[in-house]
């Protein structure tokens, strides 16, 4: 998994390419964490992408599906990298609403990233 600087993936390069980079970073860390923890039943990063993009048609309920369920293997992927798991779905949840999500998210995966 790839170490990257929490401010830059919340704020930084969000603003730079006007938007473009926060789909990216989401279809990467989706696919970072399969292919480091396969076994840990996260969706897969096509999912995750297609559920930002049309998640519209559902109401958010796809894209919250997906975040749960990226929530929870990122909890076993800490587990299993020999951490104590320190995420939490719901905070993620809370802080994606007030737009903190990434700075969380990329927080405890780079705790993951430092581990490896």
């Amino acid at each position: 998994m790839k170490q990257r600087n929490i401010f830059a993936v919340w704020l930084g390069l969000p603003i730079i390419t006007l938007g473009i980079y926060g789909i990216v970073w989401i279809y990467k860390i989706h696919d970072e964490l399969n292919r480091s923890y396969p076994e840990n039943g996260a969706s897969s990063a096509g999912s995750a992408l297609c559920s930002v993009l049309f998640g519209f048609m559902t109401l958010g309920i796809w894209p919250l599906i997906v975040l749960i369920k990226f929530g929870t293997g990122l909890t076993e992927a800490q587990r299993r990298a020999g951490r104590q798991p320190s995420f939490s779905n719901g905070v993620g949840i809370l802080l994606l609403i007030f737009g903190f999500g990434p700075l969380y998210y990329q927080n405890e995966l780079n705790k993951i990233a430092t581990q490896r």
